[in-house]
């Protein structure tokens, strides 16, 4: 019996330390009393609000706070309270805000490290939540500033997770705008070695694309330079389709028919006249034989004759003339080499011409755009020309002899 009594005091009192122990381990949140240099009123305003945050009155109780720090600003157990309560009502923004203004004050105090770290991940779970990795990053570099340094490994597997996630989006996007701002924000880790790599493809193809015979020469399968095409070669054709104006086909006229005399001298022709039935021959009104007097034809409305509308020209257009079909040429925001890229335009293709000078012309290379491309790798299709092929290497017409 006394055994049974001895084990049962001692499971008891065993009992009672675990209890205690687990209170003095957990570190308190808050602070129940100010500092001793506080005015004797704003204590007992201190202890009104600390009692309004305990009973779980958090409005009140942030009031209350707001009215202390007015009267006590670098109260750093006021600021760490308030910012307690914002906490417990997921004001979490308010809550970081509050316990920095405490951390600045006293940095070395525990209490509101402890807080402040606190509120720093739960912001972070929040934001990785709701995708916005940028903000999780920035507070994450914030609580590995403040944490110890063998806590600090593991912010940083935390924040290069975080990187990896916002990676994927560059990936996703694959712009070498999205990789250079990448560079920009995250220089370091893998992550920007893999950025630097893919910037680099993306501008080698980007420059392919644009790469013209404008600024490089053309070599042929042996090594050769290949010689430009003369300007009287024939020029493949092209479709009437693609110039975008008719064919003009000019009727040729023909001469009257003319009568040979026996002596070979050409004889004209008489004019026919035609006589009315009954009508007396010779010359009865002074007129000539076979002449009929007709009435005057007085001009009516039905018999005015409106002038045609002139025709409507068509615009005249260019074509890309590359000896590489699969190049193209670069469309410069001026009319020299030096000036922008703006495009580049694939061989074959046509647009419309606004001016031209010595060496460039000027087309509208997008609705709307325009821009300037060497005559030397294009050339101008006039509206009315006969061929289906561009006037610079239309042969002219000679003149035969005899």
């Amino acid at each position: 019996m006394r055994n049974f009594i001895l084990i049962r005091s001692l499971t008891l009192f065993a009992l009672i330390l675990s209890v205690l122990a687990g209170c003095a381990s957990a570190p308190p949140r808050v602070f129940d009393a100010p500092a001793p240099s506080v005015l004797k009123g704003n204590k007992a305003l201190f202890h009104d609000a600390f009692d309004a945050q305990e009973k779980g009155q958090h409005r009140k109780a942030i009031g209350l706070w707001k009215e202390f720090l007015q009267n006590e600003p670098n109260s750093v157990q006021g600021h760490n309270n308030l910012g307690m309560v914002f906490y417990a009502e997921d004001r979490l923004t308010e809550s970081i805000s509050e316990l920095e203004t405490a951390y600045k004050l006293e940095p070395g105090n525990e209490i509101v490290v402890r807080n402040l770290s606190r509120s720093l991940q739960f912001q972070v779970a929040l934001l990785k939540e709701n995708r916005e990795y940028e903000r999780a990053i920035r507070h994450l570099k914030r609580l590995r500033d403040i944490s110890k340094p063998e806590e600090n490994q593991k912010i940083q597997f935390m924040i290069e997770e975080v990187e990896d996630r916002i990676y994927e989006q560059v990936q996703n996007a694959n712009t070498a705008e999205r990789y250079k701002w990448y560079l920009d924000h995250y220089p370091t880790g893998i992550n920007a070695e893999k950025a630097r790599r893919k910037l680099a493809e993306l501008q080698d193809r980007q420059s392919s694309l644009i790469q013209s015979f404008e600024d490089r020469q053309e070599l042929d399968s042996s090594g050769v330079l290949a010689a430009e095409p003369a300007l009287t070669e024939e020029f493949p054709a092209i479709s009437e389709e693609n110039v975008g104006v008719p064919i003009i086909e000019e009727p040729v006229a023909e001469s009257p028919v003319m009568e040979e005399t026996p002596g070979g001298e050409p004889m004209p022709e008489e004019p026919v006249s035609e006589i009315p039935p009954g009508a007396p021959a010779g010359d009865m009104t002074g007129q000539e034989p076979g002449a009929v007097e007709l009435p005057p034809v007085e001009p009516t409305e039905q018999t005015e004759v409106e002038p045609a509308p002139a025709a409507k020209r068509e615009p005249v257009k260019v074509i890309i003339t590359l000896g590489n079909p699969d190049s193209s040429l670069r469309v410069r925001a001026e009319p020299n080499t030096g000036s922008k890229v703006l495009t580049g335009i694939k061989h074959g293709e046509i647009r419309p011409l606004i001016e031209e000078n010595k060496s460039w012309f000027k087309i509208e290379y997008a609705p709307g755009q325009a821009g300037w491309i060497s005559k030397k790798f294009s050339r101008k299709l006039e509206a009315g020309t006969r061929k289906t092929q561009p006037q610079a290497y239309a042969e002219p017409i000679k003149k035969r002899n005899g």
